[in-house]
């Protein structure tokens, strides 16, 4: 399995997921490599946070993913 990325990783992820285990998907996480790497835990979502926390997921986005998602210049470094 891939676990070495030269991106940043971004796992939202709903705490009560009953597809996709949240032991499973925070155990996965841990083992992933990095330049940057976030955990955003959903505490009231299942499988699908954009739908069951549509405000906190927007935040999260914006405030999180979005940074890290504009090309990095010279003076960034």
């Amino acid at each position: 399995s891939c676990r070495s990325f030269a991106m940043p990783v971004f796992f939202l992820l709903g705490r009560h997921d009953w597809h996709v285990s949240s032991v499973v998907s925070a155990r996965y996480f841990r083992t992933i490599h990095a330049p940057y790497k976030r955990l955003v835990w959903f505490e009231q979502s299942g499988h699908n946070p954009p739908f069951e926390q549509p405000a906190q997921f927007e935040r999260a986005m914006i405030d999180q993913v979005l940074p890290r998602s504009e090309p990095q210049t010279s003076t960034d470094r």
